[in-house]
Formats: structure tokens, C-alpha cells, sequence
């Protein structure tokens, strides 16, 4: 996948399912989903998980339930931006 913090012509980023975090080798970024989106757009804590609760239709409460959903909210925050 390509990295949303900076410009990339190849593949330089990815997701790491069973630690649940997003990574860049090039520019050495990496986040969990609410700190990708914190990152990213700019938001504070509660913004970052009503934003992602709004791009995934999964509730903050939800993903704490289930740590599988993590990696889900993950992988649709990355590939939704």
C-alpha cells in the first residue's frame, strides 16, 4: 500500500494485523487506526474515533469489545483515505 503522509510512486507501506499497526519504511511512520487518523487529519482523540466510527459504521465501543475488529478498522481507515 502507499503512504498517505508523503509522496510514493511504489509500494512502501504496510499493515500489521496482529499488532494492529500501520507502518511506512520509507518515512518510519507508524500508528494503530485512531492515531493514523489523529495523524493524518489532524484531530484530537475524541475527532479521531467519531471520524472513524463515521467511516467505518463500527462504534469505538464495539472495537474495544472484539480485537479483531482493530485490524478491520485498520485496513478501512488506510484504504478509505
Amino acid at each position: 500500500m502507499h503512504c498517505p503522509f508523503h509522496d510514493d510512486t511504489h509500494t512502501s507501506a504496510a499493515i500489521n494485523h496482529e499488532a494492529n499497526v500501520f507502518y511506512c519504511f520509507t518515512c518510519g511512520i507508524s500508528a494503530g487506526a485512531i492515531g493514523l487518523l489523529m495523524q493524518q487529519e489532524g484531530l484530537d482523540i475524541h475527532d479521531a474515533v467519531t471520524r472513524a466510527e463515521a467511516i467505518t459504521g463500527i462504534k469505538g465501543n464495539q472495537v474495544r469489545a472484539e480485537p479483531r475488529r482493530k485490524s478491520n478498522l485498520l485496513s478501512r481507515l488506510t484504504w478509505n483515505n
